[in-house]
């Protein structure tokens, strides 16, 4: 299956070659340059015809909220209005994985809020599990990029009918 990198551009195409996961199979990567972009790109998605069984978004992030470089951010209750519009669909594969690479997308109460809302949202008919980080993580001055070298994932599995049926990490 095909895995769906979304990464903030930040305007830097270095950034393309350098902001590689080791993703395995085929990828497509898709850069947002501002939340604006995500947002678009969250309605083609969807309106599209391509479903993922991996879906990693590398972007800013703060305890329970992920950005793409504005003060503006995407937290549990955009996702939780996301999925009212979404009539039931998704565009991942049953059991897909989801990966939230931001600092501290998970710390906190309001951590387990954004992954468990967020999955409800993406995989909604599919079920599987999003994950994200409670760290800092450290940037990458040539690419911007923020490394997790520490900290804890936490991820939030749920069915296909959004109910959570297991959450894992400290």
């Amino acid at each position: 299956m095909t895995a769906l990198h979304i990464y903030h551009s930040d305007n830097s195409l270095l950034m393309l070659g350098l902001s590689g996961h080791d993703i395995p199979g085929p990828v497509i990567r898709i850069g947002c340059r501002n939340n604006a972009s995500f947002v678009d790109l969250f309605a083609r998605l969807l309106a599209g015809r391509q479903r993922f069984d991996r879906i990693i978004i590398d972007c800013h992030g703060a305890p329970g909220e992920i950005s793409f470089g504005e003060d503006r951010s995407f937290h549990d209750g955009w996702f939780r209005d996301q999925r009212a519009y979404m009539g039931g669909q998704s565009f991942a594969t049953p059991g897909a994985h989801i990966l939230f690479s931001g600092c501290n997308v998970a710390e906190g109460p309001g951590g387990w809020s954004f992954l468990t809302e967020a999955a409800r949202c993406m995989l909604i008919g599919v079920g599987g599990q999003a994950k994200g980080w409670t760290s800092v993580g450290f940037g990458n001055p040539l690419t911007g990029r923020v490394v997790h070298l520490t900290g804890h994932p936490r991820t939030v599995h749920v069915d296909g009918s959004g109910q959570v049926t297991r959450r894992e990490g400290a």
